[in-house]
């Protein structure tokens, strides 16, 4: 199961890229991108940028009970975490 198109449109904000720089990163075209955000690309080219995502820190979070689909990105949490430890220790 593949994460659905709104959750890889978080993922590559997440990560701060345009539709143009994932492209260039995963190799793919910018129309490619595109049409794996809009949920018209075929399953190879969304299982390959899913695997890019997750090469840059992402991880998808799939469905469980009455949850739906999430995503989590390593260095965003690293950086709280280190934002954080820097707040109580001069409080």
């Amino acid at each position: 199961m593949s994460p659905p198109d709104r959750i890889l449109i978080a993922a590559r904000i997440l990560v701060g890229q345009t539709q143009r720089e994932l492209a260039k990163a995963a190799g793919f075209t910018q129309k490619t991108v595109y049409l794996i955000e809009k949920g018209e690309a075929g399953f190879g080219a969304v299982e390959r940028l899913t695997q890019h995502f997750e090469k840059c820190g992402i991880t998808f979070i799939r469905p469980e009970g009455s949850e739906g689909w999430g995503v989590r990105a390593s260095s965003l949490i690293a950086g709280y975490r280190s934002d954080t430890s820097n707040q109580s220790s001069s409080d």
